[in-house]
């Protein structure tokens, strides 16, 4: 016994040592007790600045995601609204196709127009322009040899009848 009290004498530095460790032990069990029962020791509030953080990046996520379907819900209207100016674009295409083709081979195809017809063609060419003038030339190109192909709608005589 008087080995063991000379041991735990606060006196020498091992006694002291040893006397520091069994306080440390007993304040954690101490501690790990009352945690059990629910009670927390936290001075410095880490637990409301966790959880603050965390609001904080749900909160950001949140809008993020938020964010993303915005993006989505662009490209798809971008997709569709693409889609539906190619679709309109070809069958423009298809049509100017199949009226250039069946006024090629009409019956009057190769006599002239008559001069208040091709007024009328000139004023509806006219306000295609007004209405759109970047598709319009802006000085009409020069003429020049067609060669073998249509000539120029030129204005005619009346049609023969």
């Amino acid at each position: 016994m008087k080995a063991l009290t000379r041991t735990l004498n606060f006196a020498t530095p091992f006694g002291g040592v040893i006397s520091v460790v069994t306080l440390l032990a007993i304040a954690a069990l101490v501690l790990f007790a009352l945690g059990g029962l629910g009670v927390r020791f936290d001075p410095f509030n880490t637990v409301g600045r966790r959880a603050e953080r965390a609001e904080a990046s749900a909160a950001v996520a949140t809008n993020g995601a938020a964010a993303r379907q915005i993006e989505v819900a662009g490209a798809q209207d971008t997709t569709t609204r693409v889609e539906v100016v190619l679709q309109q674009t070809d069958a423009a295409r298809q049509a100017a196709f199949s009226l250039t083709s069946d006024a090629r081979i009409a019956i009057d195809a190769r006599n002239p127009l008559d001069p208040d017809r091709t007024r009328r063609l000139r004023d509806v060419d006219q306000q295609l322009c007004d209405i759109r003038p970047a598709i319009c030339p802006g000085d009409p190109a020069s003429s020049r040899n067609a060669g073998d192909g249509y000539p120029a709608v030129r204005p005619g005589g009346p049609p023969p009848g």
